[in-house]
């Protein structure tokens, strides 16, 4: 069941750019000034998950970790408000989908849709449900 009030966030292993940085800052900006501003999930994973974890923190959101179960690339992020139960990625990616009403996608600089990604899975999803 969707949270009309959380915002989802997937992105890249590699980290976000400069830009994607700022725009993260832009939409939680935006998401804040909704007077139910929920959550900000994240998939607890090395790169763009700690990017926008960092900025959630910084900008006073409310953040839910959606760590899986593979510790290999997980990055521990601290200071969230809770966590969910470990998953496999797919499965967390589809949690963050569901649980949230909009997702902030950071792929790499790629220039169309990679099948077999883990940035763009949640992303076919979301569009799928229209998230």
């Amino acid at each position: 069941m969707k949270n009309l009030k959380n915002l989802g966030f997937t992105g890249s292993r590699n980290g976000c750019t400069d830009a994607q940085k700022t725009a993260i800052r832009r939409q939680i900006e935006i998401w804040q000034r909704r007077t139910d501003c929920g959550s900000f999930l994240h998939g607890d994973c090395l790169g763009a998950d700690f990017d926008a974890h960092q900025i959630a923190i910084d900008m006073k959101m409310s953040v839910i970790k959606f760590p899986p179960t593979k510790g290999q690339f997980m990055a521990f992020c601290e200071g969230a408000a809770s966590s969910r139960e470990p998953a496999d990625y797919l499965k967390r990616n589809k949690n963050i989908v569901d649980e949230g009403q909009c997702l902030i996608a950071c792929p790499n600089n790629e220039t169309g849709e990679i099948l077999r990604s883990g940035t763009w899975s949640p992303i076919r999803y979301a569009r799928k449900v229209n998230a």
